[in-house]
């Protein structure tokens, strides 16, 4: 029990305490990456054909059906690596190869990243946080682990100025989040499909040994899931998440307001 822990508060670390990309990205307040294109592009890049998109689906719809008469989260498991691994059968190494570089995760932007830190500030900041990932190592319980975190915290923020703290308490605010997965239509099965994807990914996070397996098993279900969508699906959510990019753009483009003289 004490790994998944541990895990949960090194993943909190590196979530809320990157620094590393702030490096190459200063001066440029509310940067995002673009996601991965959608995987019909990846399959267009490819030289996928047309024959072998068919076969796919094929496939695809057959683990729908079975997964309908799957008793338990095994049989479910069993299901969707067959229709992973029938999936990539169609495929060439060399398609194979493309559409894994097509569909390299790109790394998320952190709030730290929009601060315009200092090179003394991500300095003093990383050795903050090595600090504190060699001091969970040795703790004991939960509570001594939220310690560390919370005092990790406090000493990142004495490095911050006023306006550094204000806008990263900005940025941690939570927000109202828009779900494009629920507006592109999807069908009962789909989203049966869908939820026993992200249940088998959340069973295999907790028996993880490292962010980086978490992170491999997070990147197999983003793709397992896009891999359930139709084309036109894929299309919808790809022009739902371009508007909210687009949306968020323009908020951080509006100029401020002129003070009142």
């Amino acid at each position: 029990m004490k790994k998944h822990w541990i895990l949960l508060a090194i993943l909190t670390l590196g979530l809320l305490s990157g620094t590393a990309f702030a490096r190459n990205r200063q001066g440029r307040r509310g940067y995002r990456p673009l996601p991965p294109p959608s995987i019909a592009v990846c399959f267009e890049e490819a030289g996928v054909t047309q024959d072998q998109i068919d076969l796919m689906n094929a496939i695809r719809q057959d683990a729908v059906e079975a997964l309908k008469e799957a008793e338990t989260r095994e049989e479910a498991r069993a299901i969707i690596e067959q229709m992973r691994d029938d999936m990539k059968s169609i495929l060439t190494e060399e398609q194979l190869a493309a559409i894994a570089e097509c569909r390299r995760p790109q790394r998320p932007i952190t709030c730290m990243d929009q601060l315009d830190l200092t090179q003394d500030q991500i300095e003093a900041i990383d050795a903050i946080r090595e600090a504190a990932m060699e001091a969970l190592k040795e703790a004991e319980t939960p509570q001594e682990a939220r310690d560390i975190i919370e005092q990790m915290h406090q000493d990142i923020e004495d490095v911050l100025t006023d306006e550094q703290l204000a806008a990263l308490r900005e940025c941690l605010r939570p927000k109202k989040l828009v779900n494009c997965m629920d507006k592109i239509d999807l069908t009962p099965e789909q989203i049966a499909v869908i939820d026993a994807i992200r249940e088998i990914a959340m069973e295999d996070v907790k028996e993880a040994e490292s962010r980086e397996e978490v992170r491999q098993i997070l990147d197999q279900m983003y793709q397992d899931i896009m891999d359930v969508l139709t084309d036109e699906q894929l299309e919808a959510l790809q022009e739902c998440r371009q508007r909210l990019r687009n949306r968020d753009r323009d908020r951080q483009e509006q100029p401020e307001p002129e003070p009142e003289v």
